[in-house]
């Protein structure tokens, strides 16, 4: 018998991405990415949000976090509807900051993170075992500056968190 060569396709990978378009087309769109050609496909706008950039999926995929880069800054919190087709935005905090650049959810969830990368600071929230975004935020902002004329003041590009959780770690630039 002879053997027969069969083609494996690859499956197409489902991707968030966050816009900083304006009008109706801003917000949070969801792509096919197919990797074996690098075509993205079939753009879904999900929900409409202002200048959403850092997208960060919750472990069980129910719930996507946004770090919303205008000014003033903040962080959204969205959860899928019922047939998985659309965001709905739960909550909408501040961010203590302009210019939310990245978010992070701690190894167990129950902190988030965001860095403000406009007034180059950090902020973090506590999130309840539902992923809601609860209590008062914790912030603090950088101070300096850098050795070029763009680099008036601080600008906080990442805030992530230790392995187990128990530390943030965040990256600014300065002199």
């Amino acid at each position: 018998m002879k053997e027969v060569e069969q083609e494996v396709k690859k499956p197409n990978l489902k991707l968030l991405v966050g816009t900083h378009a304006s009008g109706d087309e801003q917000g949070i769109y969801q792509l096919d990415f197919n990797p074996t050609t690098g075509e993205l496909l079939n753009s879904e706008h999900l929900v409409k949000e202002n200048n959403s950039g850092y997208l960060y999926l919750s472990k069980d995929g129910k719930r996507v976090y946004s770090s919303n880069g205008a000014v003033p800054g903040s962080i959204s919190a969205f959860e899928w509807n019922a047939d998985g087709s659309k965001l709905n935005r739960t909550a909408n905090v501040t961010s203590e900051g302009d210019g939310a650049c990245y978010i992070e959810l701690s190894p167990n969830e129950d902190l988030l993170a965001a860095a403000n990368y406009g007034s180059g600071g950090i902020v973090l929230y506590n999130v309840d075992e539902t992923g809601k975004i609860i209590g008062k935020p914790e912030a603090r902002k950088h101070v300096g500056n850098g050795p070029h004329d763009n680099q008036k003041s601080p600008h906080a590009h990442c805030v992530k968190f230790s392995k187990g959780g128990r530390f943030s770690l965040r990256r600014r630039f300065r002199n």
